[in-house]
């Protein structure tokens, strides 16, 4: 996940900088909104964390010209989502974002990025995957992985269906596919494989977009199956921590395009 940080304090962007480190090691600075395009031209960026008073202008000013230009619409082709920081009162910024229709995930305070930012960023991807109602299909012919992944899904307020397999999850996607999310698919499995799942979805046309993770215990299944050139973008390695579980989940709905 590629991240910029807009905030035209130096000081403050090493700060939220060295605490993104977590979640990212693709992480750039700008300090001056006018280099913005420049730069976002170069390299598409997934996150961008946006201070609220910028050098020239705010950030809902800011946000309604570039969300308007076309040259950023049509760079923007993975959906770069947008986190507003904010050390005023949020429910002003809140009203004129509905009011200007503005594309924001939401705002994190001045103190949070002192308390721990990289821990409110999951938070709060984590609540907006909640706050959807897309339910999860997971897919495992173990049946106690699926009912331990369910657990930490339900903990998060996140719905769930199951498949034992890649042929039921074929048929999970054709009664649900108007509530299923996101596929979180193990890749050794009888009859059918996560990989060979993935490119069967890919051959329908209903099923192309929906966000699709990967789960293996080998190390090298991504550099050996070529799973970037075969589309598959997120995966998972066992063993895995319900953290990281959940940041994974969270990115592929939010990011996925």
């Amino acid at each position: 996940m590629k991240i910029l940080i807009l905030d035209p304090s130096p000081v403050s962007c090493e700060i939220i900088k060295k605490q993104l480190t977590e979640l990212s090691t693709e992480i750039s600075v700008l300090n001056d909104e006018d280099n913005f395009l420049e730069l976002y031209s170069s390299s598409e960026f997934h996150l961008v964390i946006l201070a609220m008073q910028l050098k020239h202008s705010n950030a809902i000013a800011f946000l309604i010209k570039i969300q308007r230009d076309s040259e950023f619409i049509k760079w923007n082709q993975i959906g770069t989502k947008f986190i507003l920081i904010s050390s005023d009162a949020q429910e002003e910024w809140n009203t004129r974002i509905k009011e200007e229709r503005i594309d924001v995930l939401g705002f994190l305070s001045r103190v949070e990025i002192k308390d721990d930012i990289s821990k409110n960023i999951k938070k709060l991807f984590i609540s907006l995957i909640a706050k959807s109602r897309k339910q999860v299909l997971v897919v495992d012919d173990s049946e106690i992985n699926r009912k331990l992944m369910g657990r930490i899904l339900k903990e998060a307020g996140i719905h769930m269906i199951e498949a034992n397999d890649g042929s039921q999850a074929l048929i999970k996607l054709e009664e649900c596919r108007d509530d299923i999310g996101v596929v979180i698919s193990d890749n050794y499995m009888r009859l059918m494989n996560g990989i060979e799942l993935f490119e069967k979805m890919q051959m329908i046309k209903d099923f192309k977009k929906i966000p699709f993770i990967l789960i293996s215990g080998d190390t090298d299944l991504q550099e050996d199956s070529g799973l970037d050139k075969k589309g598959i973008k997120f995966y998972l390695t066992k063993p895995y921590t319900p953290d990281t579980l959940l940041f994974e989940l969270s990115k592929c709905m939010l990011f996925a395009k």
